[in-house]
């Protein structure tokens, strides 16, 4: 049993409402709460237990109703009918109804409130520093905390997540690839999602693709054993030669391709590269082709600028100069340059300059989502790093 002295508050638009999570302790996977709820008509205050898992859960349902403006989540308390649901309204009202202490109990109190969106961030931001603070790691999440690590290109930057108003204005766009991904790295999840605002990757995702079935992020068909003796042959990593998508139309204005990718995938060789770029890599000297790996930047329209990096070598099929339409094959998923294993590196971005490019805030107009055993279709929004996500046209 790990004792935690936590108190997660939300907070609404008045001073006399409040709903308050007081974390007592976590054993293995149940952390257990004070839950207390107050109003100016009544409070009251009960033992509420729930798993990792259910939070987590509420976290991606809630940022996801951030940015959609709709849908609703529940919370259940696992040793009563206590609960806590949240509901969000298209007009950016947000409804939180509830039970504090179970109907077995001599006293429960049922509540209901209305505030706004505004709370919910933070919110959303105090949980996930609770659950990623408490997390224990077996052994194949420490290699996907090292794979996937926060390394930007040259350097890094611990600021912490204010997603509240940042995609206000976000750019709608296609999804750039076809079947089914995850995001390890999101701003989704966290902004800036790579650990740095350089290079124009403020809001920039990672997509890989993983073998669901097993343990960890699974992104290679072999065994843990032989990834981390031998290494795993390109071929044999999921995504590698997967089909990247122009998400939108566009004029190609720049493109590297020709770029050696380290074949086998290894953790120690590749790894070795990523912090080597990242520590002491000079890009006025060695220029950008190194570390980005095989790339195309595309102009959109509006000032908006669409970056593809890691590209297979000899796979890009456009060229500088070319009209593209939305939908047409750009390249494929590969590993060139700072990558520790097969994926897409896409971002949008204000300038064709990335050594001066600002991150643009991006949405995709459509995907799916699995949850709860089925395929749920999701509009204008973006995954977490949790989130089994597909498309297909």
């Amino acid at each position: 049993m790990i004792e935690i002295n936590d108190i997660i508050e939300l907070k609404t638009n008045t001073e006399t409402e409040r709903l308050s999570f007081a974390t007592r302790y976590l054993v293995q996977i149940s952390f257990t709460f004070n839950l207390t709820v107050l109003s100016d008509k009544f409070s009251g205050t009960s033992h509420f237990c729930v798993r990792r898992d259910q939070l987590e859960k509420m976290c991606c349902d809630l940022s996801e109703m951030n940015l959609t403006l709709n849908g609703k989540t529940i919370l259940d308390d696992n040793d009563s009918d206590a609960f806590v649901e949240f509901e969000l309204e298209p007009h950016g009202g947000l409804s939180i109804r509830g039970q504090v202490g179970g109907t077995h109990e001599d006293h429960f109190v049922k509540f209901r409130f209305q505030t706004d969106q505004t709370c919910i961030a933070d919110f959303v931001k105090d949980f996930r520093v609770l659950l990623h603070k408490t997390k224990t790691k077996d052994l194949y999440e420490e290699i996907d905390e090292i794979l996937w690590n926060d390394c930007g290109p040259i350097g890094l930057d611990e600021k912490q997540i204010k997603m509240s108003n940042e995609f206000d204005n976000a750019v709608s766009v296609e999804f750039p690839l076809r079947g089914e991904w995850m995001a390890p790295h999101t701003p989704g999840t966290k902004i800036p999602s790579h650990g740095s605002d350089q290079l124009g990757q403020r809001y920039a995702f990672d997509f890989l693709q993983v073998n669901w079935d097993k343990k960890g992020m699974h992104f290679f068909d072999a065994s843990l054993l032989r990834y981390l003796i031998f290494g795993v042959p390109l071929e044999k990593n999921y995504c590698w030669g997967r089909e990247i998508y122009a998400p939108c139309e566009g004029k190609i204005i720049e493109c590297k391709d020709g770029l050696k990718e380290r074949n086998p995938v290894h953790l120690v060789s590749d790894l070795f590269v990523v912090l080597k770029n990242a520590f002491f890599g000079n890009l006025e000297k060695k220029g950008l082709h190194s570390f980005v790996g095989n790339y195309i930047i595309m102009e959109c329209e509006n000032g908006v600028y669409a970056f593809f990096a890691h590209i297979k070598k000899n796979s890009i099929k456009v060229s500088v100069g070319e009209n593209i339409k939305r939908g047409q094959i750009l390249g494929q998923v590969g590993h060139s340059g700072n990558s520790t294993g097969a994926h897409l590196h896409f971002q949008l971005m204000d300038s064709g300059n990335l050594l001066k490019a600002k991150g643009i805030p991006c949405v995709f107009e459509k995907y799916e989502v699995y949850r709860e055993n089925s395929w749920k279709l999701v509009c204008n929004s973006v995954p977490t790093d949790k989130d089994r996500i597909r498309y297909n046209t």
